[in-house]
């Protein structure tokens, strides 16, 4: 009899893991994010050395026969078009690192960007950072020193990041370098890693990395993000001694 009952229950939790990889792929997809589209307005330069460039901007996808795809021609003549008007020469050839802020909602967008480059080496090569980190969910609170040992890490990783961009706008090369960042919309992620950036390379302090959000996309970022901005700040106060920034708003 009891080996009858634990057959049963056996049984139930058996169905219970068929029923819950069934549901996953249809939960899956049922978090996909419709893409958006590149836009042009949005594609700003946020540092130059030498002949690379650091931009920011939107999705670089646009619509094709109903789909939205990956469009490096597009993105092309929005950089050339923005280089212009900062007042440089557009680009004829050069080497793109596309640094995709999208997450795991976004999956069929990383893994077109990832096909593009692996069809067209000579072109590029894309890098995703995913912004999911559960120190994010604590950067308001990151003047609690409890807090702050946990957001270090988080920010730990983003100058690691940050590093690894200036190291190659440093770089020399036979060719130019344009590192593009960029999320969906391209104005809450791909705003907080411009405005860290911007304070940790360029002497901004949070006002001004803020302010210059709002001037190139007329928002800041969204609040979880901009409580990132600010708790950023406060960690380059008081792990990298940048004490004359202001992190006051």
């Amino acid at each position: 009899m009891k080996k009858h009952k634990n057959n049963n229950y056996f049984k139930k939790i058996f169905l219970i893991f068929i029923v819950i990889f069934s549901t996953l792929p249809i939960i899956f997809l049922a978090i996909q994010k419709t893409p958006k589209t590149l836009d042009g307005s949005r594609v700003k330069l946020v540092d130059n050395i030498g002949q690379n460039y650091f931009f920011r901007g939107s999705n670089p996808f646009v619509d094709k026969l109903g789909e939205k795809v990956f469009s490096y021609h597009d993105l092309k003549k929005y950089i050339n078009q923005t280089l212009e008007k900062e007042g440089k020469k557009p680009l004829q050839d050069f080497y793109l690192i596309d640094i995709s802020l999208l997450n795991l909602d976004a999956y069929f967008q990383i893994k077109e960007e990832q096909e593009f480059f692996q069809k067209f080496p000579n072109l590029g090569e894309v890098k995703n950072y995913s912004e999911i980190a559960p120190e994010l969910l604590l950067t308001p609170f990151s003047n609690n020193p409890i807090a702050y040992k946990i957001t270090k890490n988080y920010h730990e990783k983003l100058t690691k990041l940050l590093q690894e961009i200036r190291q190659t706008l440093e770089k020399e090369s036979d060719k130019p370098v344009v590192i593009y960042a960029h999320c969906n919309a391209g104005r809450d992620r791909t705003g907080a890693l411009s405005a860290s950036y911007r304070m940790l390379y360029q002497n901004m302090d949070l006002p001004q990395a803020v302010n210059k959000n709002i001037e190139e996309v007329q928002r800041s970022s969204e609040s979880l993000l901009k409580s990132s901005v600010s708790s950023y700040c406060n960690y380059l106060q008081k792990e990298r001694k940048q004490e004359k920034k202001s992190c006051g708003e």
